[in-house]
């Protein structure tokens, strides 16, 4: 699994290089942090905590530098007996952690007003995902509508 990345890039501007690095810490495979450095130094930075239970992320939590003291949670329910065929455990690529076993049916943030996303599916004849509809404004969620092709 990774423990770390780099992202290099340029600001708005386009004249200089904008560097940041993630460090990622994992429990029984699963992510349970992601702490990212913002421009190349140690002093800005975010950082999303993730709660597990019964294969599945219950919560993630983010933390900025800015805000000081201050995290917002985002919940997830899921829908019973689902099965995850599109995130990253189902498709092979175990360099970010297990995935949670259950589709998420919605995500609800602590902050006032809470802020909710709404998550529905479209299955193929095999019962795997070809669109996952996302309507909401939360920390991971946000309106779009994402196309998976399976070979």
């Amino acid at each position: 699994m990774a423990v770390s990345e780099i992202d290099r890039g340029y600001n708005a501007n386009g004249d200089s290089t904008v560097t940041q690095t993630s460090i990622y810490k994992y429990t029984a495979g699963y992510m349970t942090e992601k702490k990212t450095f913002l421009f190349g130094d140690t002093v800005t930075w975010t950082l999303f905590t993730w709660q597990t239970l019964s294969g599945n992320n219950y919560s993630i939590s983010l933390a900025l530098t800015l805000w000081g003291d201050v995290m917002v949670t985002e919940a997830y329910t899921y829908y019973p007996g689902s099965v995850n065929t599109i995130r990253i455990a189902n498709s092979g690529k175990l360099f970010l952690g297990k995935s949670g076993t259950n589709l998420i049916k919605t995500s609800t943030t602590d902050n006032a007003p809470p802020k909710v996303g709404n998550y529905s599916y479209i299955m193929d004849r095999f019962n795997r995902v070809t669109k996952e509809l996302i309507r909401g404004d939360g920390l991971t969620s946000s309106t779009v509508n994402i196309n998976y092709t399976y070979y």
